[in-house]
């Protein structure tokens, strides 16, 4: 658990990381999850907090849901859920 510095000119254009206490434009982002932070402090503050503790289900929540194609892999699906 450290906070990484983000490279603002490797950032893809157009986005922009807010920091998750404050909403301030953020300059590190947490190394276990994707949680971005203005300070130092900010970080320590909320993986003091909770953060240590829900980490791991951040990273599943904040990853792009999958998508389903084709019919076929929708009742495939729906099967598998049952």
């Amino acid at each position: 658990m450290t906070a990484v510095a983000i490279s603002q000119l490797s950032r893809p254009k157009g986005v922009r990381y807010e920091c998750e206490i404050c909403g301030k434009p953020a300059t590190l982002q947490c190394s276990d999850c994707p949680t971005y932070y203005c300070t130092h402090e900010h970080f320590d503050i909320d993986w003091r907090g909770i953060r240590h503790l829900i980490a791991a289900d951040v990273v599943v929540l904040r990853e792009r849901p999958k998508l389903i194609g084709s019919e076929e892999e929708r009742e495939r699906r729906n099967e598998e859920l049952r």
